[in-house]
C-alpha cells in the first residue's frame, strides 16, 4: 500500500535523526509501527495511574482518620490531666 503525504523539510530531518533512517519514508514507517505500541503502552500507563490515584485517595483518608483520632486522643487526655489537678 502506498501513502503519500506531505511534510516539511524540518520534520523530516526530526524524523530522519529520531530513527537513525536516511531516508524519510522509512523513518515514518517506522514511527507508524511505534505509534501502536506507544497507544497501548499509554494506555495501561493511564490505567496504573487511574489505580495509583485511588490508592492516594484511600491512603488520605486513612491519614486524615488517624489524624483525628491521635487529636481527639490528645484532647481526652489533656482534660484528663486538668481533672487530676
Amino acid at each position: 500500500m502506498l501513502i503519500k503525504f506531505e511534510v516539511e523539510e524540518a520534520q523530516a530531518m526530526l524524523m530522519r535523526a529520531q530513527y537513525g533512517q536516511n531516508v524519510a519514508s522509512k523513518a515514518f514507517k517506522m514511527a507508524a509501527f511505534d505509534a501502536i505500541d506507544l497507544a497501548q503502552i499509554v494506555r495501561e500507563q493511564n490505567h496504573e495511574i487511574a489505580k495509583l490515584r485511588q490508592l492516594i485517595a484511600v491512603q488520605k483518608q486513612t491519614i486524615e482518620r488517624a489524624a483525628d483520632s491521635a487529636r481527639a486522643l490528645l484532647d481526652h487526655v489533656a482534660q484528663g490531666d486538668l481533672i487530676d489537678a
